[in-house]
């Protein structure tokens, strides 16, 4: 089910950004001698995204705006390489646009922005990467919903696009522009704008309407919408600015999903907070967490990441495990059961790398080869074809 907060615009997001090794030089045309081989993956709306260890990136499935960014409006259901010849560390996926940082820290979007979320001082759709407003050197971004946000070299945190429940953070119910013709009469940023206060963060990561971001002291800061919860800060009172997330957590990793955002603690246990009604947050069905609830049975987790209703995370080992939503095979267990308990996704594959997005999931296995599982309506799962699937499925050649 595809909840009415998204008619419009489904969305969400998979989404903090990730670093990826890089040979110093590259030639794009032997970059992937066997095919696709990723070290990094990312999971959006209807289109997802991976990254070579050259920096060579490739996306696939939805096309409506550009956002696969390989010149056209096609969808593709296996990779296409992304025009030109950017050499990303880290990319991120958001409902209908996707933005990387390349080697060198500037920082690129494409497809849609008609809320600006591309940063690049218009409100103008993009087919291929297009460059990111201002002379900042990015360290990682994170595309969401309708806004894009990013953390600075010097742990700073940007924002632009919408800002119609303050997911800018800039403490103000709008931006500097007024985005024409916007359906909702929204107020945005067409070019990145400094998020309130004096924090330095370690990464931030774009949900719908709302943001959190990770200080470089392992503390837990969101902003924006709150009407299940997902700031974390026990209210369901929105914010412009950054509150603290409850609970006096340290946290090692950060990853924010529709309207709900998971953590990780150094000794592997994972929390989650806001909307919970698959149980995404990992805990009995329809109660939402205003501050972070422990997932039973999530210990000795590496990596994690939330998607729209589901969520996702890596052990020490690489085994994988997701809860949530299962409507469409999302949790890779072979099954359509919806549970807010950890579930091992089946196969047996060791992972390195995890990404939920909309009601799919991606992953890079150890031998290199990205797999993917759930909905595949647009080509999301990279498979070749436009059929589900309940388990790990390679991802095709480009």
């Amino acid at each position: 089910m595809r909840p009415s907060s998204f008619a419009s615009r489904p969305s969400v997001i998979a989404l903090i950004a990730f670093a990826v090794p890089i040979v110093a030089s590259c030639d794009r045309s032997t970059s992937t001698p066997s095919g696709f081989t990723p070290v990094s993956v990312a999971a959006g709306g209807l289109h997802s995204c991976g990254l070579t260890s050259h920096g060579v990136a490739y996306c696939w499935g939805r096309n409506v705006s550009g956002e696969l960014g390989n010149g056209t409006l096609t969808k593709s259901a296996r990779p296409v390489a992304v025009v030109g010849s950017l050499l990303f560390a880290n990319i991120s996926v958001g409902t209908y646009h996707t933005c990387g940082v390349t080697t060198g820290g500037t920082a690129y979007c494409w497809g849609y922005s008609n809320e600006g979320e591309l940063g690049d001082s218009s409100a103008a759709s993009a087919v291929e990467p297009t460059k990111v407003a201002g002379a900042i050197v990015f360290a990682s971004v994170s595309a969401g919903s309708t806004h894009t946000c990013g953390v600075s070299s010097s742990g700073t945190a940007y924002c632009w696009g919408s800002n119609s429940a303050g997911e800018l953070g800039i403490d103000s119910a709008t931006g500097p522009d007024y985005c024409q013709g916007i359906r909702y009469g929204v107020y945005c940023s067409l070019t990145p704008l400094a998020v309130t206060g004096a924090l330095k963060f370690a990464s931030v990561s774009a949900g719908d309407r709302f943001t959190c971001g990770l200080t470089t002291a392992g503390a837990a800061y969101c902003w924006g919408l709150n009407s299940s919860g997902q700031l974390g800060d026990g209210s369901v009172v929105a914010s412009s600015a950054p509150v603290a997330v409850g609970g006096a957590h340290t946290f090692t990793a950060l990853s924010v999903g529709a309207q709900h955002a998971c953590a990780l603690t150094a000794g592997g246990a994972v929390y989650c907070w806001g909307d919970n009604r698959y149980g995404q947050v990992g805990t009995p069905y329809g109660q939402n967490a205003g501050s972070p609830a422990a997932v039973a049975g999530a210990a000795g987790f590496a990596s994690i990441s939330a998607g729209l209703l589901h969520s996702c995370g890596l052990t020490a080992s690489g085994a994988a495990f997701c809860w949530g939503n299962n409507t469409t095979g999302s949790l890779g267990n072979g099954t359509l059961t919806s549970t807010g308990t950890p579930q091992a996704v089946s196969g047996g594959l060791v992972f390195t790398f995890i990404a939920a997005g909309y009601e799919h999931t991606v992953a890079v296995a150890g031998d290199r080869l990205a797999y993917a599982w759930g909905d595949n309506e647009l080509g999301e799962l990279g498979t070749g074809t436009y059929a589900n699937a309940l388990t790990p499925t390679p991802v095709a050649r480009p």
